[in-house]
């Protein structure tokens, strides 16, 4: 008991010199006897709310960085001589390798000659890495398709109607967007974003001036 004793003293007092010299703010006020024990608890409710305020602002920051990770910021601009031009916003479809498509597995079933053919997961991946560009990797692509070219009861990649192919199995505007706001308003989202072909496939632009009618 008496070794807990000390224990607990020696511990109080590297805490009470801990907040005597820690640079938070009112926790020096807490430990020290000089003042009266209303105004140590004065700083006791304060400094409580305080750190309860601080711990929801950070929960508060961390769901918001992970459900919207979007940030514009205007800074060091005289808006009266500096015009400001808002940056123009593109919204693409990335692809993701085990992911169901039932679109595209109804494009490579359309590839069977007959009925008896079985279903080819390689010409699925082949077709997967062609309509989602973010999956394309030199080299690779290739080697999905090479092991059917001679056989007569295979599904075999197609060679072309590739955009074709990714009009069918990418989502369209309206399936892309759930709800577009500005200034807390609802707006039409398909009547802005604008379809524009990029490197990463067809993409919805807002603001851009590729998709402006000059």
């Amino acid at each position: 008991m008496s070794l807990l004793l000390r224990v607990g003293r020696a511990f109080y007092r590297i805490l009470v010199d801990y907040c005597n010299n820690a640079s938070l703010a009112g926790i020096g006020y807490i430990v020290n006897r000089r003042y009266h024990w209303m105004e140590r608890l004065f700083w006791i409710v304060c400094s409580l709310i305080a750190w309860i305020f601080a711990v929801q602002l950070i929960l508060a920051y961390m769901d918001l960085f992970r459900k919207d990770t979007i940030s514009i910021a205007v800074e060091n601009i005289d808006t009266r001589t500096d015009p400001i031009v808002f940056p123009t916003v593109g919204v693409c479809e990335m692809g993701y390798v085990k992911q169901s498509y039932p679109r595209l597995e109804s494009f490579i079933e359309g590839l069977k000659e007959h009925s008896d053919m079985e279903y080819s997961y390689d010409v699925e991946d082949f077709m997967l890495r062609v309509v989602f560009h973010n999956l394309y990797n030199v080299g690779t692509i290739t080697s999905f398709c090479a092991m059917y070219e001679d056989c007569e009861e295979c599904i075999k990649c197609p060679k072309d109607g590739y955009s074709r192919a990714a009009a069918v199995v990418r989502a369209n505007c309206s399936e892309i967007f759930a709800e577009c706001r500005w200034n807390e308003q609802p707006f039409d989202c398909c009547r802005y974003f604008k379809p524009i072909e990029t490197t990463l496939g067809m993409c919805f632009l807002l603001n851009s001036v590729h998709t402006v009618e000059k």
